[in-house]
């Protein structure tokens, strides 16, 4: 019984696995905006060649257990998307934003009502006060540099006497990568963006 419960353990890791490198894969397909057929066509014979020719055929079967068929993928890219979504309601929840709304066509000529959202992530919030708040996903250079930068007596000083865009704007270069990151949220930009059926406007 007890070899039965570490193989059933092994089994669902696996699956897991799979089924999390297959998000992985249509996360991917999204952001380079490739059709779901790209993972049976493409994608997956090319991956299984490639480690069946590097590592043998033991480590290519592994590539067939990854759930990667047309169906799949579009399902799942319906999934990122409304997670995506869901993502962005709980941000917006309770929160002041703007709306931009536009209209667009694509390479087919098809119309699209496009919906542009600006908004405050608390994210964000090191760039208002970077003394009191620490941005996050930095690497350990940038955490370095980011204590170092808080560290500075001098600094300080001029966040006290200045705005924000003054501020960040006579960061020295030494700090360029903290000033870019700064910027990317200061300068006017759209945080979200929503695509409407084409058949939003009957057509």
């Amino acid at each position: 019984m007890k070899n039965k419960k570490t193989f059933f353990k092994k089994t669902l890791s696996v699956n897991e696995k799979a089924l999390f490198t297959s998000y992985k894969v249509s996360y991917k397909i999204v952001r380079c905006k490739k059709t779901p057929t790209i993972t049976e066509e493409l994608i997956l014979p090319a991956a299984i060649e490639i480690v069946e020719t590097k590592f043998g055929d033991n480590f290519a079967k592994e590539l067939q257990s990854i759930p990667l068929s047309n169906d799949t993928v579009s399902r799942q890219i319906d999934d990122i998307a409304e997670d995506v979504e869901q993502q962005l309601f709980g941000k917006l929840r309770d929160k002041l934003f703007s709306i931009q709304l536009d209209e667009a066509t694509d390479s087919n000529k098809d119309a699209h009502f496009i919906a542009y959202v600006r908004f405050w992530d608390a994210s964000y919030e090191w760039m208002r006060d970077p003394f009191q708040n620490t941005p996050e996903g930095l690497s350990t250079t940038e955490e370095e540099n980011f204590i170092d930068f808080t560290s500075s007596g001098e600094i300080k000083r001029q966040f006290c006497n200045k705005t924000h865009f003054q501020f960040w704007a006579e960061v020295d270069d030494e700090f360029s990568e903290l000033k870019t990151k700064a910027f990317r949220i200061l300068l006017p930009r759209f945080q979200h963006r929503t695509f409407v059926k084409p058949d939003f406007f009957g057509g």
